[in-house]
């Protein structure tokens, strides 16, 4: 049994329970689910008796005929008024608001139907009154073993049908007591046979369904498990397809980021309160991540790795990064320096190709490695306080759009004097291009005070706002 498709509000399925008599569940959100789900599961069960007890009351005609000719014009009219609302009720259950008037409908189809044969028995006399008694039995077990409504409301509509029968005697008058005392033992016998039978059918049907739901939001909770873990296409791609995950990336843009003097800070605060602040403040940087469209893979004690352009590749992964590095100095900055944490902090970015996938069995973990990530991370590390150090490669791919100023070589481990740049912030003012002359290359210029170096040769240019740095599209080493 699955549980409904459309929405259900949260409750707590593990304290549900069902009420003893009523059936119905503890909370009115499950309730309303059930209802909905019922109502679909039950509709070809209900067209298909509403469908037999429209044969049966029309074919039995013929006994009319047979038993009780002198009356059979009454009777037949009788089944024409029943057959008709039993037409009508099955017609009903085509239309669209058919679940909201079900229970009525069909309670009172039950009471049309045995109406009509307490109605034949009236009219009928003797023994071939016994003859319609059968119907009658007819009638109180298909109430319950069908399933067509509530289990309390199956019960007080049997129990309707046996005192119309009972209504239908004093009118009558005459009938000895052995006879009633007889007929009322079948009724209820069969009234009691049914409701044990839709009771235990209503319960079974219920506790399947609560232990689907129970079923499904244990999926949702794994499922939404998974997603926090893994970016959402590698995890709908582990579960179509179960197996190693690893993917070649031909350029992405990594962002390192760390607390500046975590250690000391965290040595003066209560461990709950560290874990606290620690979350709230890597739950914020999720939430600058995923308004930029960039990519957390994971935090290391106080250090925060991310990655735009996977786990789908984006061409403008550089720009995206490059706004959410911006964004996390500005966040950092608006915090108070009197905080458990501390307010400031070091960012390194890199680009270049990575390789990405998931590890691990019992604990799955996605990761990253490349060029670009031990870059990033020696950028953060040789990096200053409340500053963004970016490689030459990843200032040369957003300088049309961010303003960087020049820190120089860095002596960077397993690399040596390597070129790096401060990420300052958007350019307000689209940068010129130019070209040298003979060298078909692209020059960008931008106002800055101090010197450049262009190749091997440094030179000095000066322009409005002090000297100008000036580099080709390449990119140069500055110093």
């Amino acid at each position: 049994m699955a549980p409904p498709d459309s929405p259900r509000e949260p409750v707590c399925l593990g304290e549900e329970r069902l009420r003893p008599f009523s059936l119905r569940f503890g909370t009115e959100a499950t309730e309303r689910a059930w209802r909905r789900y019922d109502d679909q599961a039950s509709l070809g069960r209900i067209r298909l008796t509403l469908g037999l007890a429209l044969a049966l009351y029309a074919v039995f005609a013929w006994l009319d005929l047979a038993i009780a000719p002198e009356v059979a014009r009454e009777i037949g009219w009788i089944r024409v008024v029943v057959c008709t609302w039993i037409t009508g009720v099955l017609v009903a259950t085509r239309q669209a608001g058919f679940g909201r008037w079900r229970s009525a409908l069909l309670s009172l189809t039950i009471l049309a139907t045995g109406g009509g044969i307490v109605g034949m028995l009236a009219l009928t006399s003797g023994g071939v009154q016994s003859l319609y008694y059968v119907g009658l039995i007819l009638v109180l077990m298909a109430t319950h073993a069908f399933r067509w409504l509530p289990f309390p409301l199956a019960l007080v509509t049997s129990l309707a049908v046996v005192v119309g029968y009972d209504v239908q005697l004093v009118l009558q008058g005459g009938v000895e007591p052995p006879v009633v005392l007889n007929n009322h033992f079948f009724f209820l016998s069969a009234l009691l046979l049914g409701a044990v039978a839709s009771y235990s059918s209503e319960r079974s049907a219920r506790m399947s369904f609560l232990h689907a739901l129970r079923a499904e939001d244990e999926r949702a909770r794994n499922e939404a498990l998974l997603r926090n873990i893994l970016p959402e296409p590698v995890a709908q791609r582990l579960k179509q397809q179960p197996g190693p995950v690893a993917e070649r990336f031909e350029e992405v843009s990594v962002l390192f980021l760390d607390l500046v003097n975590f250690s000391a800070h965290s040595a003066a605060v209560a461990p709950e309160t560290l874990v606290a602040e620690l979350n709230t403040l890597f739950s914020e940087l999720d939430e600058i991540a995923r308004a930029h469209g960039v990519e957390k893979i994971k935090t290391m004690g106080d250090a925060y790795l991310a990655v735009a352009g996977l786990p789908v590749a984006q061409p403008d992964h550089a720009e995206r990064m490059a706004a959410m590095a911006l964004a996390c100095r500005d966040h950092f900055a608006r915090r108070s320096p009197h905080g458990p944490l501390p307010n400031r902090v070091r960012i390194g970015i890199a680009c270049g190709p990575a390789v990405a996938g998931v590890i691990g069995r019992s604990k799955l973990t996605y990761d990253l490695w490349g060029e670009p990530v031990t870059m990033a991370s020696r950028m953060q590390v040789h990096g200053l306080p409340g500053r963004i150090q970016v490689t030459d490669a990843f200032r040369r791919r957003v300088e049309h759009a961010y303003e960087f100023e020049c820190r120089g070589a860095i002596d960077v481990k397993g690399r040596g004097p390597t070129a790096t740049w401060w990420l300052v912030g958007r350019r307000t003012s689209p940068a010129r291009c130019w070209s040298r002359v003979g060298s078909g290359q692209p020059e960008w210029q931008e106002p800055v005070i101090g010197f450049a170096r262009e190749g091997r040769s440094q030179r000095e240019v000066p322009g409005s706002g002090g000297w100008v740095r000036v580099f080709n599209s390449t990119g140069g080493e500055c110093s």
